[in-house]
């Protein structure tokens, strides 16, 4: 099942001024005194129905996000369906260990056209911003430290101060689940393993939880380190996960020794489309200290059962 989590948008007619005790985690707003302001709440609340990422069956809002993100930017073009994304007005973010009330968010904004971003995830804090692209456009992104886990967005365009909005969003994972599992004995002199992602967007929109990297744009590899400890020596089927976002990703494993020589390098095959989708697990699996292996990929487009593919795959090739 895929996981989604509602959010309650409130948006009331009356004006009001800016209530110091209303922000609920760190809220930092533009400069808006001489214009009339109005209540906006969000509420993030329990999850209605069970989320069951990877196997993990959650019903609490705390157990499928620590860290959520609110931005609100000003939108040039006054309709639902378009945006001319104009300046940042107000941040919100939370945590969930420490903020009172975690998933309601209240702000207060002038009246006019918005175009509001939401993002959670569970390892690190958001930041959202106005970016712009090699062709000129601007869109609401955000970003968070890599490496990065489960992460969640939407986003919607409002206008604030006509009539009264109650309406209900979904947050959207925003993420691929890539998983590696080396199926022969790990040597004794291997160290660490260094993951490469290459081509791999640093940001990504939440409101269609794509990032820029879906229009070709070429991006700086990211490098994961997964560090071996002594006991490790001799271990089969050792696993190395992380999430990565939409795009024409790749990747490459190198196990190096403690003088930082090679021991191993492996090139991931590409996987069909030769696109990485999103909310997909893609499960990699093979020897990677034999030279004539090949590796395997496992697609789960639902967090569900896999499809296996060999690690010496061609995207030409249809799957068994």
């Amino acid at each position: 099942m895929k996981a989604i989590a509602a959010i309650l948008l409130i948006v009331a007619l009356f004006a009001c001024k800016k209530d110091s005790s209303v922000g609920t985690g760190e809220q930092q707003q533009s400069t808006q005194t001489s214009k009339k302001l109005y209540p906006v709440t969000f509420k993030l609340g329990q999850f209605s129905t069970d989320v069951k990422p990877f196997g993990l069956k959650t019903s609490d809002l705390k157990d499928q996000i620590k860290f959520l993100h609110y931005s609100s930017f000003i939108n040039y073009i006054h309709g639902p369906d378009d945006e001319q994304l104009g300046e940042k007005v107000t941040t919100i973010n939370q945590v969930a260990d420490s903020t009172a009330n975690f998933g309601t968010i209240r702000d207060s904004l002038p009246e006019g056209d918005y175009v509001i971003i939401f993002a959670g995830g569970n390892t690190s804090p958001f930041r959202g911003f106005n970016f712009q692209g090699p062709g000129g456009y601007y869109a609401a992104a955000v970003d968070q430290a890599f490496p990065f886990g489960d992460s969640f967005g939407n986003g919607m365009r409002i206008h604030v101060g006509d009539s009264v909005i109650n309406k209900e969003i979904v947050l959207k994972r925003m993420v691929s689940k890539i998983t590696i599992k080396i199926t022969d004995a790990l040597p004794a002199n291997a160290a660490k393993f260094v993951l490469t992602v290459g081509n791999m967007a640093p940001v990504v929109f939440p409101i269609n939880q794509h990032p820029p990297g879906e229009h070709g744009y070429p991006f700086d590899d990211q490098f994961i380190t997964f560090p071996l400890k002594t006991e490790d020596a001799g271990k089969k089927n050792y696993t190395l996960t992380t999430y990565v976002y939409y795009g024409n990703e790749y990747f490459i494993l190198t196990c190096y020794n403690q003088d930082g020589a090679i021991i191993a390098n492996k090139t991931m095959p590409v996987v069909p489309d030769q696109f990485i989708d999103v909310n997909k697990q893609y499960n990699f699996s093979g020897k990677l200290f034999e030279n004539s292996s090949s590796f395997q990929i496992s697609i789960d487009d639902q967090w569900g059962e896999s499809e296996d593919i060999p690690f010496g795959y061609h995207s030409d090739k249809s799957i068994k």
